[in-house]
């Protein structure tokens, strides 16, 4: 209890009465905090306390599914929850890692008066969340998200300083140094709840209203800790979440009012500075959605014609967006941003022949949620029997080789039948010859 009092108090010492500015400006891959691009606090020379390249703080569900997730406390006794494919069983599981992009960098020290690296050596992480499905069952209890780095503690499997062992996210740093039993370790203060709260400070004099939230605080609390390294999105804990049903999940950071503070990294010399983030961030527990009716998979739809695209606007807030893509959804290009949610769109289709065709309708400022067509569809050029994305010579012959020499048909057989008939035949042959060499009208769809 004496080393937990201690602990605290040198946080809120470090936090208190270094240099604490808040200010989150927008950053991209390879911005450099000489830019201010991370709002971080101006330091020697006029350069931010952050070196290098910005810091960034990771914040991302876990990416497995269809796994089960058994622990045991330090009576024996033993809990099973399923990770599955949400919807699919409930309660379920949602984890949360936390991870670090940090680049070392020289920087010199004026206290002792040497070159040393800019390493980490205080985490101050205060997160609020909040649910869409009030009704249902969500929490972040202290049961699930112990405070344990080590390995050999019962309560480790619950911790959020456990391993991840899988090809996105690694083993978690913290307990790493912890397992290594030389004074390496950090010491940390969990404090979360699942319930808002009116928080009073300044002596009772204030009071602010606080969200559900997970406060975490880590600190080398010894001459012998090892600071926190380089390293690219380096794990530095796992929140869990339990949840009954269907919801989304938001998060964000925060005001810490113990210390007044915000979400930041502190320095080894104790300057403290903000890294770059992607939060405020949703994420979706539930069943995939089905919410795109039209185009679903299969349909052909035709160059200049006008389709509709259908989805079920309960499905989404309003506004909402609308992409299409032509490689499987590998990349997407705008059909309309934003547009009503009512559940209808007529489409102008554009002259971006594929057979690999998909719609996406998303939420128009969050893209979340979202949903694709179900199966591919195709978008075609009438008159381009050999799909190469041109009418001229090359389909006419396709044609008779179809017709009488038993070629390939049209892909899709619809583009071949340039007059509307219905057939793909000898009428269709004469109709696209007179359209390239006689000025014929175009091919029909």
């Amino acid at each position: 209890m004496k080393k937990f009092f201690y602990f605290l108090l040198a946080v809120i010492v470090v936090l208190a009465f270094t240099n604490s500015s808040w200010g989150q400006f927008p950053c991209c891959p390879g911005d450099l905090v000489e830019d201010n691009c991370c709002g971080a606090d101006s330091g020697y020379l006029g350069y931010s306390w952050d070196l290098g390249f910005c810091d960034t703080f990771h914040v991302v569900p876990w990416p497995e599914m269809d796994t089960c997730f058994i622990a045991c406390d330090f009576m024996g006794q033993c809990d099973t929850t399923c990770i599955n494919n949400p919807g699919e069983n409930f309660p379920c599981f949602l984890y949360v890692p936390l991870l670090v992009t940090h680049d070392s960098n020289t920087f010199w020290f004026q206290e002792q008066s040497k070159w040393v690296q800019d390493s980490i050596e205080c985490f101050t992480v205060p997160l609020a969340w909040t649910r869409t499905n009030p009704t249902a069952y969500c929490s972040l209890s202290s049961y699930w998200n112990e405070n344990a780095m080590n390995a050999y503690d019962p309560r480790f499997p619950r911790s959020v300083w456990r391993h991840f062992h899988a090809s996105v996210l690694d083993s978690n740093r913290m307990a790493c140094l912890a397992g290594q039993s030389q004074g390496l370790e950090w010491d940390a203060i969990l404090l979360m709840s699942s319930d808002s709260s009116w928080w009073s400070y300044e002596g009772g004099l204030d009071s602010v209203f606080i969200p559900p939230r997970f406060w975490l605080a880590s600190f080398g609390n010894s001459s012998t800790f090892r600071k926190w390294w380089e390293g690219e999105r380096t794990l530095l804990a796992t929140l869990t979440f339990r949840i009954e049903d269907t919801m989304h999940v938001c998060m964000d950071s925060m005001w810490w009012p113990p210390v007044s503070t915000y979400l930041q990294f502190t320095r080894r010399d104790f300057n403290n500075y903000f890294p770059r983030h992607g939060l405020p961030l949703c994420i979706r527990v539930g069943p995939t959605p089905h919410l795109v009716t039209s185009p679903d998979g299969g349909e052909k739809w035709c160059v200049g014609k006008s389709e509709e695209i259908t989805w079920d606007p309960e499905g989404f807030p309003a506004p909402v967006k609308i992409d299409y893509s032509i490689n499987t959804g590998i990349s997407w290009l705008p059909i309309e941003n934003p547009t009503a949610n009512d559940g209808s769109y007529l489409w102008a289709v554009p002259d971006t022949p594929s057979d690999r065709c998909l719609v996406r309708i998303s939420d128009a400022f969050g893209g979340d949620p979202y949903d694709e067509s179900d199966s591919l569809f195709t978008i075609f050029l009438a008159g381009d029997a050999n799909a190469d994305a041109v009418v001229d010579i090359a389909d006419v012959v396709y044609l008779i080789n179809y017709l009488f020499m038993n070629g390939s048909p049209p892909a899709p057989l619809e583009a071949g039948d340039v007059n509307l008939d219905g057939e793909v035949d000898t009428g269709d042959v004469i109709y696209l010859i007179n359209f390239l060499f006689l000025d014929g009208p175009s091919p029909l769809c």
